[in-house]
């Protein structure tokens, strides 16, 4: 199995933000259970107490199965009096809608929250302000995902392993 190392992504998210001077910082997944959100948020967990970062159930913040719905979601989740200063997301789709949402209850990003992404999808380079995303290794991905196909297939008694890809 091949597979993308969600922790380290979340650990690069979280590292980056911290190198900012950010202690304050909040979280955001789905309500749908994709392994990759469950593995993202129990890695940002682990990470905020191994790092003893202010992490306050207040500041985690559930979207719902619904990507039309993730930014007025966010907005009435949203204490604009009461924000953590960065955001982690588990992945760029809910990091934009995070940023419309913090616009329009008057917050400015990044100069009031920095939010941040996971998966360095195509639109996060065309929203302004541009997001900030940690970039999964998905072609590394493909060619290790067909390298062991190819193992397989010329050793089906092969033993089954996992192999994690990197992030940057």
């Amino acid at each position: 199995v091949v597979v993308m190392n969600n922790h380290y992504a979340v650990y690069l998210a979280v590292k980056y933000l911290t190198e900012l001077g950010h202690t304050r910082i909040g979280h955001i997944t789905s309500e749908y259970r994709l392994s990759n959100f469950k593995a993202r948020s129990g890695a940002f967990t682990e990470i905020s107490q191994t790092l003893k970062l202010t992490a306050c159930r207040k500041y985690n913040y559930l979207v719902p199965t619904d990507i039309g719905g993730y930014c007025d979601s966010l907005i009435e989740q949203f204490d604009k009096d009461d924000l953590p200063t960065a955001i982690v997301a588990d992945n760029d789709l809910i990091a934009i809608n995070a940023c419309l949402a913090l616009k329009k209850i008057g917050k400015n990003v990044p100069a009031d929250v920095s939010v941040i992404g996971i998966d360095d999808v195509t639109i996060s380079q065309i929203v302004s302000p541009e997001l900030t995303t940690i970039r999964l290794q998905k072609q590394s991905m493909g060619a290790l995902a067909v390298e062991r196909l190819l193992q397989i297939i010329r050793n089906p008694e092969s033993e089954p392993i996992k192999i994690f890809t990197g992030a940057k």
